[in-house]
């Protein structure tokens, strides 16, 4: 009830990656949300009006919450790493082979 009133609040919500990160991690870990619910609401909660990411552009953080959503297997951290890559054009490097690289330059570490 407390953090819904300060979200619905007409005030400005700063929000950082490590923020996003933890939360994600309370909601799957102490309160069992399935991770298709908990992407689709931290997506809801981004998108609003008085919500204003720290650490990045809002289109960003949405792209990268999507594609956690999409592919059902990558962190919200890589996906994180993996948009703004994308939007500056910049290599990931990277001991994850696994890492998402569509649109972006991995080069394995």
């Amino acid at each position: 009830m407390r953090a819904r009133d300060i979200i619905e609040d007409d005030g400005i919500v700063l929000v950082s990656d490590v923020a996003l990160l933890e939360t994600a991690h309370v909601l799957r870990a102490v309160y069992s949300v399935p991770r298709e619910t908990l992407l689709d609401a931290l997506i809801s909660f981004v998108r609003r009006a008085n919500v204003r990411p720290a650490d990045r552009p809002k289109e960003i953080m949405v792209t990268a919450l999507a594609l956690c959503r999409a592919s059902g297997r990558v962190s919200i951290g890589d996906a994180l790493i993996w948009a703004a890559a994308k939007a500056s054009g910049v290599p990931v490097h990277t001991f994850d082979k696994r890492f998402p690289a569509e649109g972006v330059e991995v080069r394995a570490t």
